[in-house]
């Protein structure tokens, strides 16, 4: 098994054939890492074209939507960017 294909399997919350949501843990980045060990990279090299959906930082954990390629959802990705707006969304447990 490749380290996406371990990656993957263990974070998945949800997934279609537009879009796939990642329990994303702290301390791996979703892209631009310089040491190949993003998670869009990782997919990449193993046959798999995601496009992020918005950002989260390296040190945060938390869910990240990723538009997949061939989905309906990728075009819209890209408009966004295109517009230069920047979706965001955020979840939070307050004790």
């Amino acid at each position: 098994m490749s380290d996406w294909a371990q990656i993957r399997a263990g974070i998945v919350l949800y997934e279609d054939d537009a879009a796939l949501v990642l329990n994303k843990p702290a301390g791996l980045a979703v892209m631009g890492e310089r040491h190949d060990t993003d998670l869009v990279r990782l997919a990449q090299e193993a046959g798999e074209k995601l496009y992020p959906a918005h950002r989260i930082d390296k040190v945060t954990s938390g869910a990240l939507l990723l538009a997949v390629a061939g989905g309906l959802i990728a075009g819209s990705f890209g408009g966004w960017r295109a517009a230069r707006l920047r979706p965001a969304a955020a979840l939070a447990r307050i004790e």
